[in-house]
């Protein structure tokens, strides 16, 4: 069935003589699999009457069948209920359509939250929330669509695919981003006309968007660097979720925290700044530049006197590994166990066993750092590594004497560092892990350590 409807059967259609659908023939034949898969469909009808004005409910009742038609009754009680929610809150908001259009995620989350079909198509044009979000360059929303299902090559009336809307409108940055999406989204594809993406681009005189269009692969700017360009920091977060890169640069040399720096966007900048591991905050472009001296030409003082504050920072020192400098900052009598500002609480220690700095750990150690402090979450070091797959820090801080039976520790949700790497499907260093703690500790000169 699934195949079928994926080729464009109509879910809902009617038999000769009975006017019967599909749902009555699964009904009336006990096929509950069936007529559950039918209910999950947005467009079936569960109410629909044959030519003896029966629905599938009375079909199931009719043959003995009570408990699915029990199971239908509730389906279509629930359906009603549904429905009444959904126009309640397109009578309040509008449609998702509309919502997508004029950029309210929120409205958009909320709307497919009570179940509205993220793909539904309006009645004359066939165009779906994606092909609005696409028109309009909200990216956000676009994403939020993908998330839930959206089809990135769902087609209007016209032929033309969301790809077609956002490169017609000039927004480089949805392009990029369904451009991104390859093989799913083909490039190539043609409307009605037999135009491309690129031909309607073209058309409209936006020749920089038809050439990137055109050319087989992207430039070094990805959607990442166009999100932080634009200080959206929602979709960053989805595409760290994702697996994009953070520390990506393009073609000139900018980061991530270069775009959001010379556009004033200090949330981004924040955002990328906590990451783990971290964000290089004295990284140079092409022409030397690092972020804060871009938001400082661009005039843009407080934002580069925050990035110079955070590059005399600690915590952030010892997320990238830069041992000198935790150094100097040391020396400089900064708290080697001071927590830092963000919601999760850590310590340097912390920050540096996220990104795996065995020489920053050693040296934070060596100075006074506490292994088996807990940040907000109750995670230890031995956590946080465990987290991000650091086998050598989890080796370095299990070789350590005060670490004994530590592996065992939980957090505040009852997660041993065991648990937080199977969770995180790491299982070879949740076994490692486990094998270590169940065999006498190493001496530390056995495990790569430096400093020690």
């Amino acid at each position: 069935m699934a195949l079928l409807v994926d080729h464009g059967a109509e879910i809902s259609a009617r038999d000769c003589p009975f006017n019967q659908t599909p749902l009555h023939w699964a009904a009336e034949g006990n096929k509950s699999d069936a007529v559950l898969w039918l209910l999950s469909q947005p467009n079936v009808d569960a109410e629909a009457t044959d030519v003896d004005g029966l629905t599938a409910a009375d079909l199931a009742d009719r043959a003995g069948h009570t408990d699915l038609a029990a199971r239908l009754r509730d389906s279509v009680a629930a359906a009603a209920a549904a429905a009444a929610a959904m126009a309640a809150a397109i009578a309040e908001h509008g449609s998702l359509h509309d919502n997508a259009y004029e950029g309210n995620n929120e409205v958009v989350l909320q709307l497919l939250d009570i179940g509205c079909d993220v793909n539904i198509r309006g009645r004359g044009h066939k165009k779906t929330a994606l092909h609005y979000a696409a028109e309009t360059g909200h990216v956000d929303i676009m994403a939020t669509l993908h998330q839930r299902g959206a089809k990135v090559m769902a087609k209007d009336r016209w032929g033309h695919t969301p790809l077609h809307h956002a490169a017609e409108n000039n927004h480089e940055y949805a392009c990029v981003w369904l451009k991104e999406l390859q093989p799913v989204v083909d490039i190539a594809a043609v409307d009605g006309h037999g135009r491309t993406a690129a031909d309607m681009a073209e058309e409209k005189d936006h020749t920089d968007l038809a050439q990137m269009l055109r050319t087989p692969s992207l430039s070094e700017k990805t959607s990442t660097h166009y999100a932080a360009e634009c200080g959206d920091t929602y979709t960053m977060a989805t595409l760290h979720q994702r697996g994009a890169i953070m520390t990506a640069k393009d073609r000139l040399g900018n980061t991530l925290l270069h775009y959001a720096a010379e556009n004033n966007h200090s949330a981004a900048c924040e955002w990328l700044l906590k990451l783990q591991p971290g964000v290089d905050i004295e990284a140079e472009n092409g022409r030397e530049r690092t972020a804060a001296q871009l938001a400082e030409e661009k005039g843009h003082t407080d934002l580069a006197q925050m990035l110079r504050d955070k590059a005399c920072s600690l915590h952030w020192a010892a997320s990238v590994g830069k041992t000198d400098l935790v150094l100097r900052l040391l020396h400089s009598e900064q708290d080697v166990n001071a927590t830092d500002g963000s919601q999760f609480r850590q310590t340097p220690m912390h920050r540096a066993a996220g990104g795996g700095h065995i020489e920053t750990m050693a040296t934070l150690r060596e100075n006074g750092a506490d292994v088996l402090a807990t940040d907000y979450f109750g995670r230890t070091s031995l956590h946080v590594a465990a987290r991000n797959n650091r086998q050598d820090a989890c080796d370095w801080l299990m070789a350590l004497p005060e670490m004994d039976l530590q592996v065992w520790a939980q957090d505040a949700s009852g997660f041993t560092a065991v648990d937080v790497a199977e969770n995180n499907e790491h299982i070879i260093l949740a076994a490692r892990l486990r094998a270590t703690a169940a065999a006498p500790a190493p001496a530390l000169s056995q495990v790569h350590a430096p400093g020690i």
